[in-house]
């Protein structure tokens, strides 16, 4: 029968998340949607209002009924993944995660995304939705967010971001102290001068690894050089960071043996600049970085970098509060290891004065030769 195959459909858009946000339209938009009579709509919803799938509200509206054991409130939660549009090997591994502890647990992630931090659409999930994992792609966030999540009481855990001033509890995989590890690599090795290249959009996180670096170079008496240059958001890091090192090498301005690189995209355009000058990576200047978003091991060549590690445990541990139906967090405010795994690849050696004592005739040589 026809109502019974709008049935199934209003029952799948319900379980994939599609109306949390929303509500469940009215009958006439069920059957505009499905493209069938308004009566056919209304025998579908009364169906799964008879499964006690849906069920009417006093004022006529319709909202989904769902029993899940293990939640004290005796409904399973909508919750939602709120991230960033653009491609992401840090999104991704975020949102398998998520996914992961939360089909372990019988629940439900409707992933959302948004291009503006301020767009509606982040406040409409924030407002619908239990609970959400928010990713913003900068901070700090706008009064209007932070207003919202608090007048709302809705749960929100921060992604990547630090966001407990705000009284957001959040998971950072990849803590900033790590850049010290990739410094203390490179020292161990005799890297004596290491410039700080950045070319991403300006946000928190990367501030904080600038500032790792500068309070290193500070104890450690080291020298280096910070080249911020960071591109609006859609913008290319790579052919800024490109760009720059060529500047430097033909102003004869380039005098590290080592780049720290705040990202990938930076770094590539960095290797991409120096391999073009006959300069060996990994031989007379080393490159690391320190989020190379899970691609280091397949680069050529390999990239030295801290490497994220798995957050299944600590969304795990997040969707338990979640259930528990507590208003109050219970836990750490910021989940972060220690400290994150250092990868050694190809890009990084021994400085070359350590070898030869003539850095900067090497890179010279390789330069004029080119």
């Amino acid at each position: 029968m026809k109502y019974q195959q709008v049935a199934e459909s209003i029952k799948n858009r319900v379980n994939s998340g599609e109306f949390l946000a929303t509500g469940i339209p009215a009958e006439r938009e069920l059957a505009a949607l499905h493209g069938v009579s308004y009566m056919t709509a209304r025998r579908a919803v009364e169906q799964l209002i008879a499964e006690r799938t849906l069920a009417r509200k006093s004022n006529g509206r319709i909202e989904a009924i769902t029993s899940f054991a293990g939640s004290p409130s005796g409904r399973l939660p909508s919750i939602a993944f709120l991230a960033p549009s653009w491609r992401s090997e840090d999104i991704g591994t975020y949102r398998s995660a998520v996914v992961k502890a939360a089909s372990a647990r019988g629940l439900i992630v409707k992933t959302i995304v948004h291009t503006d931090i301020a767009e509606r659409v982040v406040t409409e999930t924030l407002i619908g939705y239990d609970a959400v994992f928010f990713l913003p792609f900068t901070d700090p966030m706008p009064e209007s967010v932070i207003d919202c999540i608090r007048k709302t009481g809705r749960r929100v855990i921060g992604l990547n971001y630090d966001l407990s001033r705000y009284g957001i509890p959040s998971i950072v995989p990849l803590p900033s102290t790590s850049v010290r590890r990739l410094l203390d690599h490179l020292a161990s090795m005799g890297h004596e001068r290491i410039h700080c290249v950045n070319t991403q959009p300006i946000d928190t996180v990367n501030r904080e690894w600038i500032g790792q670096w500068r309070l290193w170079r500070s104890m450690r008496g080291a020298n280096g050089t910070l080249y911020d240059y960071p591109e609006p958001i859609g913008g290319d890091p790579r052919s800024v960071a490109y760009e720059l090192i060529r500047r430097l090498l033909s102003d004869d301005a380039f005098d590290a043996t080592a780049l720290l690189c705040t990202t990938i995209d930076c770094a590539e355009g960095c290797m991409r600049a120096l391999r073009e000058a006959g300069i060996t990576i990994g031989g007379q200047v080393s490159v690391c970085t320190v989020n190379s978003e899970m691609r280091a091991q397949y680069l050529h060549p390999t990239m030295t970098s801290v490497t994220m590690i798995d957050p299944t445990p600590y969304f795990a541990f997040c969707l338990d509060w979640i259930l528990e139906n507590r208003t109050e967090w219970q836990g750490p405010m910021v989940l972060s290891p220690i400290e994150a795994p250092l990868f050694i690849g190809e890009s990084t050696a021994p400085a070359p004065e350590s070898r030869t004592g003539h850095t900067s005739m090497l890179i010279e040589s390789a330069v004029n030769s080119h």
